[in-house]
């Protein structure tokens, strides 16, 4: 029988290091920084364990452990700056996408805390101020918190409420496929709400389904727990039943592993996805195989992908396949198509182009290349227009006017910040409203402005927000990534080179995850004068894409479904398109 995922997360934290890893790392080394009343605290570490606990002082002291090869352990870098009135940390990793870094934080205990990752094992523990916890799929373990205001939301990992003092005002707890444990102490006065598409559990028996309402102690005293979980089971327990934690965070906390298993055990080795396709020129690495990012969520009965074949050796685009020439897949069952469409159909075509400051010197060939990108798709295709600087500015809506958008087009000017996790955020929902074969094209330096620490600026989108839209999306994403950093040399001096260095990479990195979620590309031309090459090469890629579609099993499992496309009798022919769902 497996065993449960909090004991099996407590039984791996007591295990030595050089066990939970390859390499055993080095011991851990430390930052601190003074904190002042009313500053903020914003963590982000996307991999490894995130452990927050007070202090005795008024300083936010980090103890890291960098997980990584001995000579790779330079590319995980650990910021620790002020920026106004917020404390930024972050870790940034620079090298081998296996590496990760832990972060052991103390803090003053009324200091607001915002924390955001992807997959980190986060525990938090006994603090009084704001707290607020964002993961995609990390489990979380919240600890006898009186904080006024705690939310936490994970997209598909385990969340688990600790109480054995009262809780602050209010306690939300939010997750789609993730379940939600509360373990609370007698005595405690609360308003419970719980919501979910599961099943609700009370000291262990099934409670209620779907609703459950409950006054805890006393009604003028009590503190709201919101609960809402979109597929989750969600257990209380209370009193003796409760199975509350010995100790603090350092004996408690999660271990510091993101290895999910990216494929059940029982599919068969053959049908695993073939080998990445050699990438043309100017592009990076499309078919890496890392299903647990690239999946996306169906809530129809219909699952729509689209493809893109080329030859492995030349990569030259195949065209005219015939939708008897796909065999698909899920979880290794081979699925019939119900839908096909080929690169003669028309598409929704959204350009998304950054006109931050930082792009003023590439303006002039950006209003070039993308009129000559516009000139080069078919007439039946239905283009739209958007910009952005700190704010998104629909340019054109979806048009066949190619006068209008080239126009529209030749009329953009530079102007302020980097707002481009809300761009992309907004650009995917306004696709998602159309049917049929829809396309983003971005362009963009890719260095939002919270990446170098400007908050101020930057909307409070986060890069897990438009992660998860485009994890939803069953749009194809193209990004065209121009280095622009040495715009920001002088204003970074506070920071340092290696800080715009690392933000940089970081950009680079998000621009290329976006694409290859959806099937797309990143393309990173060396200077502004090889914007047309990378458009055309966009451009033709969108005539000789495939869409397919099929039926998917009905399944009342949350878990994630695989996918595997191949062309029938020729191996020579590797196909790109999403890995999966959710």
């Amino acid at each position: 029988m497996p065993l449960p995922p909090i004991l099996y997360l407590a039984l791996l934290a007591l295990l030595p290091l050089s066990a939970q890893g390859a390499q055993e790392p080095a011991p851990y080394e430390g930052v601190s920084i003074e904190a002042n009343r009313g500053d903020q605290l914003i963590i982000r570490n996307h991999r490894g364990r995130v452990q927050v606990s007070p202090g005795n002082g008024s300083r936010v002291e980090v103890r890291y452990l960098k997980h990584a090869a001995r000579e790779a352990e330079g590319d995980l870098q650990v910021l620790l700056v002020r920026h106004r009135h917020r404390i930024m940390l972050h870790t940034y990793n620079l090298g081998d996408p296996a590496a990760w870094t832990d972060l052991q934080v103390r803090i003053p205990a009324d200091l607001e805390v915002s924390l955001n990752s992807i997959s980190a094992q986060v525990h938090v523990r006994e603090l009084k101020g704001l707290v607020k916890v964002e993961t995609l799929r990390g489990p979380v373990i919240l600890e006898d918190l009186q904080a006024e205001v705690l939310r936490a939301y994970s997209r598909s990992g385990t969340i688990r409420l600790i109480s054995r003092v009262q809780p602050g005002e209010t306690v939300q707890l939010s997750t789609d496929y993730g379940e939600v444990e509360c373990d609370l102490a007698s005595g405690l006065d609360l308003q419970l709400s719980v919501t979910t598409g599961g099943t609700v559990s009370w000291d262990g028996y099934p409670s209620a389904f779907g609703k459950l309402e409950r006054s805890l102690g006393r009604a003028k005293r009590a503190s709201t727990l919101q609960i809402a979980s979109h597929a989750g089971d969600v257990s209380i327990r209370q009193g003796d039943e409760a199975r509350l934690l010995e100790g603090g965070a350092d004996e408690a906390g999660p271990a510091a592993t993101d290895r999910p298993p990216p494929v059940p055990a029982s599919q068969p080795p053959a049908l695993r996805p073939p080998q990445p396709e050699a990438a043309p020129q100017g592009a990076e690495g499309d078919q890496q195989d890392v299903p647990e990012e690239g999946v996306f969520r169906v809530n129809v009965d219909r699952v729509r992908l689209n493809a893109v074949v080329r030859h492995q050796e030349t990569g030259a685009l195949q065209a005219g396949l015939k939708a008897e020439d796909f065999r698909l897949w899920e979880d290794g069952v081979e699925q019939p198509l119900t839908n096909f469409m080929s690169g003669q159909e028309p598409f929704h075509l959204l350009l998304l182009l950054d006109v931050s400051g930082s792009t003023a010197d590439y303006i002039r060939l950006l209003r070039q290349a993308t009129v000559r990108f516009i000139e080069q798709m078919r007439p039946s295709d239905r283009i739209a227009v958007a910009t952005f600087s700190q704010q998104v500015r629909w340019i054109s809506g979806f048009t066949q006017d190619r006068e209008l958008l080239k126009r529209a087009v030749r009329r953009l000017r530079p102007e302020g910040a980097t707002a481009l996790y809300e761009a992309v955020h907004q650009a995917l929902g306004r696709l998602g409203q159309i049917e049929g074969r829809k396309a983003l094209v971005i362009f963009s330096d890719g260095v939002d402005d919270s990446l170098l620490g400007d908050f101020e600026s930057a909307p409070d989108r986060t890069f897990l927000e438009t992660y998860q839209a485009a994890l939803e999306s069953d749009s194809i994403l193209y990004t065209i990534h121009l280095d622009t950093q040495d715009f920001y040399g002088s204003a970074l001096e506070v920071y340092g080179n290696v800080i715009a260095e690392m933000a940089y990479r970081e950009a680079r990195g998000q621009l290329r995850r976006l694409a290859q979620l959806t099937g797309g590309r990143l393309y990173q031309p060396s200077n502004a004068g090889q914007l047309s090459p990378a458009y055309e090469e966009i451009a033709e890629e969108l005539r000789s894409l495939y869409t397919l579609a099929y039926q998917p099993p009905s399944s009342p499992s949350a878990a994630y479904k695989r996918i595997q496309v191949k062309v029938a009798g020729r191996p020579q022919l590797a196909v790109r398109h999403r890995r999966g769902y959710y």
